[in-house]
């Protein structure tokens, strides 16, 4: 079975505003703070913030609809989306397994940090060569004190000690680098050289060259002319002068993202218009990102620049400025990074402690400790017993919560399994392994029953079981209706039509093959008469397919004239394909049924949507609390 999982709810501070109802559907409410949470997860940047709030309430009461719906049908009592919601809970519940307040230390430290990028060189000497190689950090380090930056001749000067070596690391900023390196270069002010550090692989020394605020997140595309390893002067010059000849091209007009698709050789963003992925400053090269980030307005390009992977040509699509301060969808991303992060460490041993009382945890001294620990050699020395029950503790209430306990069975049950996984360290004494036995059985009850003592927790469970019964809703109610309805289908078609226009179109048949050569004989043989289909017949290796598109639908194919027969393309894959133009259609022909199926079948979609909306509308009214919405909306 699918299924959707709505994201997890934003572990923010939001937890803490009061349990005000924001709004009411039939005899249910949703309070303003349940409402924030969700929001804050997925709401996207936008300079207005009240109509993404006005906005998204709308879905939200929608949603609660369908999931109220999927309710009263008793979707919740399938056994697959219980399965699903079991499993869920295992993947999630370790994010939970730590001190809140800890943790909530550690995000405010990493949010406070994630402001500024800070512009580090690192100088190593590997621990291979232990003496030597403290010596020759503790002499880098104070050639590095003389305010030496001649560091090329520092590293040669300290090889003749150990091997060492150095590196611009560029701007980094949090969970770039392991935490312990990360406190040490986050307590430096520019200038500052840290003191030799030793780590598990050598000895490290960072200088701290600048540091600048977060530059946000970027959205741009480039177009990217690349050097051959073996390229000569001559070759070098080609390629700027080709470089600065697109520039002059895109001065003139030319659309950048057909520039990119044309010029650019970027594998893995020429067919997208040279678009990259989002990123934040300290991603690539500084010299690329000094130069994107000198771009003061969306749509402007940089003139060609060179780094060590070639010529650019970059546009800045949009920028979305810092704001860590109250940017509470940063906060959450911040958290999730924490909670995977080595210095959540802390965190979890005093997670121990607090859950030790937060589960109102009794230890019962039914038995004495010392004759607990007399029964370990016995059980050690027989590890493949199975009965555990039979012994006079067995039945004994060792550790009790609030609605169960652990017996001498359990203790017994556990001092087996330990020793058959693990071997009793000759450290784990009696009391050593008593005080695991105790942490255990703790932290198993706590995860059992994590929604009493972690709302989060709670309301994330929730909203993944609501988003698995609204897909089997919408499978019910939308999309299995109308895609198996066709008599519905063939009414909506008529009744609308008009709405299903052809664009400009050809009718066009396209050949592929791995083999160029062979996709070669096969366009000859289109060219000297031969039928399209007994091509593909007669050539194995070679595959065709006619069908009519639309020209927008169609990369590469601007003008096309009837009866033309195009030049055989490299594909991205590494295959090879061409086509033939059989007809060109001009715009407007209404499409049949069958070509629009499509398009009818989600619009289908959505008309029984809105219809089974209206109902659920009808069902369980909406009732906005307007006072609460309006303090959202400050």
């Amino acid at each position: 079975m699918k299924y959707i999982a709505l994201p997890a709810l934003c572990l923010c501070l939001m937890l803490s505003t009061k349990a005000q109802t924001l709004f009411t559907y039939g005899k249910h409410s949703v309070s303003k703070a349940e409402f924030l949470t969700a929001f804050n997860k997925n709401k996207i940047e936008t300079n207005n913030s009240s109509q993404a709030i006005h906005d998204y309430l709308n879905l939200y009461t929608t949603f609660k609809l369908k999931v109220q719906a999927a309710r009263d049908q008793r979707l919740d009592t399938l056994h697959q989306i219980k399965e699903d919601l079991k499993n869920f809970r295992i993947q999630v519940q370790d994010n939970y397994l730590n001190d809140e307040a800890s943790t909530q230390s550690l995000v405010k430290e990493a949010l406070n940090r994630s402001a500024k990028e800070m512009h580090v060189l690192h100088f190593m000497a590997p621990l291979e060569s232990e003496p030597q190689a403290e010596k020759a950090i503790n002499y880098i380090y104070s050639q590095l004190k003389k305010n030496r930056k001649d560091y090329e001749n520092i590293i040669d000067e300290s090889k003749k000690i150990a091997p060492a070596n150095f590196g611009d690391l560029g701007y980094l900023s949090v969970f770039s680098i392991p935490y312990s390196f990360e406190n040490t270069i986050y307590a430096l002010h520019v200038g500052d050289i840290s003191t030799p550090q030793k780590g598990s692989t050598g000895w490290h020394i960072f200088k701290l060259l600048n540091e600048r605020p977060n530059q946000g997140k970027w959205k741009v595309a480039q177009i990217l002319f690349t050097f051959p390893p073996d390229a000569n002067s001559e070759t070098r010059t080609a390629i700027e002068k080709k470089a600065d000849s697109v520039y002059k091209l895109l001065q003139n007009g030319l659309p950048f993202d057909e520039a990119a698709r044309q010029f650019s050789e970027d594998k893995l963003s020429y067919a997208l218009g040279g678009e990259l992925p989002v990123f934040s400053g300290g991603k690539y090269d500084t010299d690329f990102e000094s130069h994107v980030f000198a771009l003061k307005e969306d749509g402007s390009f940089t003139k060609p620049f060179q780094t060590p992977f070639g010529i650019h040509i970059v546009k800045r699509i949009n920028q979305i400025p810092y704001n860590g301060a109250d940017n509470l969808s940063l906060e959450y991303e911040i958290k999730q990074k924490v909670l995977k992060d080595n210095r959540i460490q802390s965190s979890k041993e005093k997670f121990f402690k607090q859950i030790a009382t937060e589960t109102e945890r009794k230890e019962t001294h039914a038995v004495p400790q010392d004759v607990l620990f007399t029964y370990i050699d016995t059980i050690m020395a027989e590890p493949s017993m199975k009965d555990v029950s039979r012994f006079p503790i067995s039945n004994k209430k060792l550790i009790s919560f609030k609605n169960k306990s652990f017996t001498g069975t359990d203790w017994l049950t556990y001092v087996r399994d330990y020793g058959i996984n693990s071997g009793l360290n000759k450290s784990d004494n009696g009391k050593a392994l008593w005080k695991k036995f105790v942490d255990q059985v703790t932290l198993d009850y706590y995860k059992e029953h994590l929604e009493d003592y972690n709302q989060t927790f709670a309301f994330q469970m929730k909203e993944f079981e609501d988003g698995n019964m609204l897909f089997e809703a919408m499978e019910e109610n939308v999309w299995s209706k109308a895609s198996l309805d066709s008599a519905g289908q063939e009414r909506f078609y008529k009744a609308h039509a008009k709405q299903y226009v052809w664009e400009k179109s050809i009718t066009l048949t396209s050949f592929f093959s791995a083999d160029e050569k062979e996709l070669n004989n096969a366009r000859t043989m289109l060219l000297n008469g031969s039928n399209w289909r007994l091509i593909s017949t007669d050539i194995p290796d070679v595959y065709a397919d006619s069908s009519r598109l639309e020209l927008s639908q169609i990369s590469g194919v601007a003008n096309p004239t009837e009866g033309e027969v195009s030049e055989i393309k490299k594909n991205l894959d590494g295959s090879f394909t061409f086509y033939k133009v059989w007809k060109v259609y001009p715009a407007g022909e209404i499409k049949s049924l069958e070509d629009a199926r499509g398009s009818v079948i989600n619009d289908y979609q959505k008309e029984l949507e809105d219809q089974w909306v209206n109902q659920l509308r009808k069902k369980y009214p909406v009732k906005i609390n307007d006072a609460v919405l309006t303090s959202l909306l400050k």
